[in-house]
């Protein structure tokens, strides 16, 4: 059996920090030279913020539907937003995980985490 690989490009393009939630801009480009699928894999456990005092904010909903319906194509950028409970006036820095899997791939999945995120 081959193995898969998903070549994919996450990054934060901004984070906003509302009264009652937390929002996270991102981008994803698909690194492949065939269309992709990706999509987040089970945001209610693997899709998070974590403080620098290790406390969790979790997922609420997301943009994120690339899918069968929405291939995401080479090289072409697609971005998304993940919301997340809120974070108090406090802190200072973040950690954000996400969970994301290619159907093309036999659904492999990658753990993708943006650590040290300075907050002002």
């Amino acid at each position: 059996m081959a193995t898969c690989r998903i070549g994919f490009k996450v990054s934060l393009r901004s984070i906003e920090i509302k009264k009652n939630e937390t929002v996270a801009n991102f981008v994803i480009q698909n690194l492949q030279q065939k269309t992709g699928y990706f999509f987040l894999d089970d945001p209610h456990h693997y899709t998070y913020i974590m403080d620098q005092d290790d406390n969790q904010y979790n997922f609420i909903s997301t943009t994120f539907q690339l899918s069968p319906n929405e291939p995401s194509v080479p090289i072409v950028k697609k971005n998304f937003t993940v919301q997340f409970a809120a974070l108090p006036l406090t802190t200072q820095k973040i950690d954000i995980l996400l969970r994301i899997s290619s159907y093309y791939c036999d659904s492999e999945t990658n753990d993708v985490a943006i650590k040290n995120i300075k907050l002002q």
